[in-house]
């Protein structure tokens, strides 16, 4: 009897479930949507468009859920046959507008966006979508156009908070940053707790060389949000600047946590590493960044200099045989493999130190080390030849080698002059 009556419960959930409508669905979606349960409210949505796969909105539904979980493509999708099924729905052309943006279409955005607001009745709010086609016209090099759009704004929205944050990265962008610096001010008048405003307002002024400021603004953005990871590398490069190379291998490793394959990242750490003196660990972000990168060849050379320092003489040959491979016009890299190979294959230096100045005769020290090579060689002669051409070309200490070792050659060749 008790299964018998457990079956009669299972099968009346079952039938209140399904008696569910497509609207229900919808509504539920829309709630989960609004408390930000994206993931949920996509299943709501798809639930809803089962049962009716004629209504615009469902598809609207499920598109603006996949676009706030990033999925743009599935999302564009949704948005497509939601306008195939009400050509005159103006929030889905905004959508879908600002999806062409997300993948990077500007032109198809700015045809969706302009649709927008030409179908958008006349009593509705449309300050956002101005703002977002001010964006997608920066973003086209159209400033005046994108300034017309955010001017219409403050001037027909005065309360609307964004405006002015808008201005400034516009005007940001266009290279006005004492302007953009007003806005963001303005901005912060209105919502003294918005990180991103701090935190462009920062960049700016950054770009006046406004270092001290520029980073109470990144304090400022740290402070109210602490896990936009941004203003910790724009934090980092004022404190290497200020020599805190510490603070800024702090601020790296706090973004690096969340953006483990930022080159760039990696480099700024690289370069504070060596100013501590942490040459190791300097090379472990050097071999990362190659292993993310392999044309980044530039980097071979800087690793080759560190593994030197490190008196790793095979694992500083073997990055400069890489770099010349690939740059076999590059004299440096020939003179600075040539003084790694100095103490232990002297001949090979030589010959490095020779390559170096056929390609560039005009540099000094290659001469000067080919002839301290000559000398440890007993070349005397040869050695004062190098020495001689590079004291031409002002180098001090080949003009004092010359005068402790040249000066007898000279003066017997001065003597026998005089006596023909």
């Amino acid at each position: 009897m008790k299964k018998q009556i457990s079956i009669i419960v299972f099968l009346l959930s079952i039938s209140l479930i399904n008696s569910q409508s497509s609207k229900e669905y919808f509504d539920m979606g829309i709630e989960k949507f609004n408390n930000n349960n994206f993931k949920t409210s996509v299943l709501d949505f798809t639930k809803a468009i089962q049962l009716d796969p004629k209504v615009a909105k469902y598809y609207g539904g499920r598109g603006f859920s996949k676009y706030e979980l990033e999925q743009y493509k599935s999302a564009l999708i949704d948005l497509n046959i939601a306008i195939e099924l009400n050509p005159e729905y103006f929030k889905i052309y905004y959508k879908r507008g600002m999806t062409y943006y997300r993948l990077g279409d500007l032109d198809q955005a700015l045809i969706d966006i302009n649709k927008s607001i030409e179908l958008t009745p006349e009593n509705e709010d449309i300050a956002i979508i101005y703002l977002d086609r001010s964006s997608i016209k920066a973003d086209l090099n159209d400033i005046n156009g994108a300034l017309n759009d955010i001017d219409f704004v403050i001037d027909n929205y005065p309360d609307f908070i964004g405006s002015y944050f808008y201005r400034g990265i516009t005007l940001a962008i266009s290279g006005d940053y004492s302007n953009a610096i007003l806005d963001y001010d303005k901005s912060i008048e209105l919502n003294q707790n918005d990180f991103n405003t701090y935190y462009f307002r920062g960049k700016a002024k950054l770009a006046l060389n406004d270092s001290n400021s520029a980073l109470e603004d990144f304090n400022t953005a740290i402070k109210y949000d602490p896990d936009f990871v941004d203003s910790y590398i724009e934090r980092s490069t004022i404190k290497m600047n200020m020599e805190n190379y510490g603070g800024a291998i702090k601020d790296i490793d706090i973004y690096l946590e969340k953006n483990p394959t930022s080159i760039d990242a990696l480099y700024l750490r690289s370069l504070s590493y060596k100013q501590t003196g942490e040459l190791k660990n300097a090379i472990t972000d050097y071999t990362k960044i190659l292993e993310l990168n392999p044309n980044a060849i530039e980097i071979y050379l800087e690793r080759a200099g560190l593994k030197w320092d490190l008196n790793d003489i095979n694992g500083a040959i073997a990055d400069y045989d890489i770099y010349i491979k690939n740059n076999p016009k590059s004299g440096i890299a020939y003179f600075l493999r040539g003084i790694v190979k100095s103490n232990n294959d002297p001949e090979s230096a030589i010959g490095d130190f020779t390559t170096s100045i056929h390609i560039d005769p005009s540099v000094n020290l290659p001469y000067l080390h080919r002839g301290n090579i000559k000398h440890t060689l007993n070349d005397l002669k040869g050695a004062c030849k190098d020495w001689s051409k590079s004291a031409e070309l002002n180098n001090k200490e080949a003009k004092e080698l010359l005068n402790q070792y040249c000066k007898q050659d000279t003066s017997n060749k001065n003597t026998a002059n005089t006596m023909k």
